[in-house]
């Protein structure tokens, strides 16, 4: 065989298996809704307090925009994960006088969570701090403590209060730690 027929041979081998892999996957996303190679996640965030929250979730280039939620309320929206790892979403939560942010996706963290849930990363405000939803319990279990935040009191009078988030990311830089600035 000639270095033409190879040629032509090894083309056509690559497109057999870019198009069993494409139909594999369709058949994933048709069975189950997520897949790797259709990185849409859903961020979805669920008030569990006794009380009305505001919500505002963002990332270095979107801003889902401020939600108020009543107890038992939730508010979704879809993004797409940054192929090289990078992408960050954190949601500053506010509620009788008081904010926390807390990291609400983190690809080093999430992103396999996330695809088990069926890309759904599915969160709860609780009193005792947020709570990622656990598919094997079907619970909002897997929960991080507003002691690991600093909870802001934004009805005192402070001039200005330095608050860092852990493992915050605003370069995709990882394990990197910021220092948001906020007037109170």
């Amino acid at each position: 065989m000639d270095s033409e027929g190879v040629s032509k041979s090894v083309i056509f081998v690559l497109l057999s298996v870019f198009a069993t892999l494409f139909v594999m996957n369709a058949q994933v996303v048709e069975a189950h809704g997520c897949s790797v190679f259709l990185t849409k996640l859903y961020l979805t965030i669920e008030n569990l307090m006794d009380r009305p929250i505001k919500v505002h979730c963002k990332s270095k280039n979107n801003d889902m925009g401020e939600h108020t939620l009543r107890h038992g309320m939730r508010t979704t929206f879809s993004f797409r994960a940054n192929p090289f790892g990078r992408t960050y979403f954190w949601c500053d939560v506010f509620w009788k006088g008081r904010w926390v942010a807390f990291a609400a996706y983190e690809d080093d963290r999430d992103s396999n969570r996330c695809y088990r849930n069926h890309c759904d990363c599915h969160w709860a405000v609780t009193s005792k701090g947020p709570c990622f939803w656990n598919r094997n319990t079907r619970k909002h279990d897997l929960c991080e403590s507003w002691s690991l935040y600093r909870v802001v009191d934004i009805d005192k009078k402070s001039t200005m209060v330095q608050y860092l988030i852990p493992e915050m990311n605003y370069d995709g830089a990882k394990n990197s730690k910021s220092v948001l600035i906020i007037e109170a």
